[in-house]
């Protein structure tokens, strides 16, 4: 059962036309935020609340371009070491996977500790908590160090943990403050305009990257990665044995050193500053999104319904009344809550367990379908770069230097996002309020099923048309990589 209304004490000082003015005031308020038609407030709230999602989306999707580079300048193997290699170096699987996925860790605490302490302390107050952390976690992520590479990475993990605990944090409070400040006859497209920064997020990144890399590019040059020694057959025959000299010459030690030495120039000391760069720049869009929500009050649904201050509450919606379209209010001198305000502010509140059994399937239903997006969503953003190489889309890394490839990666990551990414957010924002969100939901799980499907069934004839037995691929057959990329 609901809990009853509590009488709070009326002030003897207010007296009864205030509290009824102040009562009416603060249902015309609800009402005219209910039905406000779209304004420039609310562009205003979109951009703030969106720009938190566009750090997020940085943030955790700027790594995904990173790793390779990383692998190459800390797990680059030494030829006189290990008789001669030829590939560039890459990180161990196990730390790929963790160095890609552990802020996400991080993210599904951060989830559920600031979604809590939002309905305890305030959205205002929480999310510049949660912004805090991300910009120092940005820049001390930046500022990696260790002895070993494995010491380098771990250090990395810890704070990429630590960021995404921040971002775990933004997730929930960026929505629910667009959520409460919108109106019901557009409140589908208000949030998911707040959900489409993620898009622009993912682009952006591709696009620091692919910037940073070009201009160290052009201040370093960097070599391309030597396919072989010079002057020599093999790392260590410069000719091969015959019958008058049975014994084969081995490569001289000047040609075998400035084989390493090119390898080395192929990744150049710069490139560290390079991945350090692109993730230091995060701190910057939270920064200014924490500017920005600072001068922003309290949203006007938690005032009224957590705080109970109803006269607070019309007094922070007089200040922003022209932009947001509502009737400028101006409250009255009271330090009470009438018993009439308390009814009306109890109407939206109901205890937890009361809303669980009501919609307890509902949530679920809700919590799992964004689940089983999200296995989908963030493996792709986040391991699509090995696919690319995989597939042939990408020359081999051998062909390329570290700042090439990350450039290419870079590139062939925001072709994806301008290519579906984006306007797959875009077409929601402008239909979610006239298709509904059952439909558009359907559609794209069906969509994802589909494609999904026929990537993974017809894998190898995809990529090899003439491969008529659907097994492995071969490099003499046609490829046709591009139509694999596009479905």
């Amino acid at each position: 059962m609901e809990e009853p209304n509590r009488v709070i004490p009326v002030s003897p000082k207010s007296g009864g036309a205030d509290q009824a003015a102040q009562s009416e005031a603060v249902k015309k308020v609800l009402e005219k935020m209910d039905n406000a038609s779209f304004s420039l407030y609310h562009v205003k709230i979109i951009i703030i609340s969106g720009m938190g999602f566009f750090t997020d989306s940085y943030d955790l999707f700027c790594i995904s371009l990173l790793t390779r580079m990383i692998g190459r300048i800390y797990f680059q193997d030494s030829p006189f070491h290990i008789g001669g290699t030829v590939n560039p170096g890459k990180l161990p699987v196990n730390l790929d996977a963790a160095l890609s996925s552990v802020a996400l860790c991080g993210t599904l605490a951060g989830q559920l500790a600031f979604g809590a302490l939002g309905d305890v302390f305030g959205r205002k107050s929480v999310y510049g908590l949660t912004l805090a952390i991300m910009i120092f976690c940005a820049i001390a992520q930046s500022m990696s160090f260790g002895s070993t590479p494995n010491s380098v990475i771990g250090t990395l993990c810890f704070w990429r943990f630590c960021l995404g605990f921040g971002v775990g944090g933004d997730y929930p409070l960026s929505a629910t403050i667009m959520s409460e400040y919108s109106s019901r006859l557009s409140r589908g497209a208000f949030i998911g305009s707040v959900f489409a920064m993620q898009g622009v997020g993912i682009l952006t990144a591709a696009a620091v990257c692919a910037i940073v890399t070009a201009g160290y590019d052009n201040k370093f040059k960097s070599a391309d990665f030597p396919k072989s020694v010079h002057g020599c057959t093999s790392w260590t025959v410069m000719k091969a044995g015959n019958s008058s000299h049975p014994a084969a010459i081995p490569c001289p030690y000047y040609l075998q050193d400035a084989y390493y030495q090119d390898i080395i120039n192929s990744c150049p000391t710069e490139c560290d500053h390079v991945w350090r760069t692109v993730l230091c720049l995060g701190a910057i869009p939270a920064a200014a999104t924490l500017y920005f929500r600072e001068k922003m009050p309290e949203t006007p649904r938690y005032t009224l319904h957590k705080e109970k201050n109803a006269a607070q509450m019309v007094a922070d919606m007089g200040t922003i009344a022209q932009e947001a379209g509502v009737s400028e209010v101006q409250a009255k001198s009271t330090a009470s809550v009438t018993q009439s305000q308390k009814q009306l502010m109890s109407k939206d509140d109901m205890p937890f367990g009361v809303f669980l059994s009501r919609f307890g399937i509902i949530l679920t239903g809700c919590a799992m379908c964004w689940f089983l997006l999200d296995v989908a969503f963030y493996s792709q953003n986040l391991f699509q770069k090995d696919v690319f190489l995989q597939i042939g889309w990408l020359p081999p890394a051998n062909k390329m230097n570290a700042m090439g490839e990350t450039a290419n990666v870079a590139k062939a990551q925001s072709l994806i996002a301008l290519g579906s990414t984006i306007p797959g957010y875009y077409a929601t924002v402008f239909t979610v309020d006239t298709l509904g969100r059952k439909a558009i939901q359907l559609m794209g799980f069906i969509f994802m099923t589909a494609f999904m499907g026929a990537l993974a069934g017809g894998y190898f004839y995809l990529l090899n048309p003439n491969n008529h037995h659907n097994q492995g691929l071969s490099k003499d057959q046609p490829g046709k990589t591009n139509g694999w990329i596009a479905m």
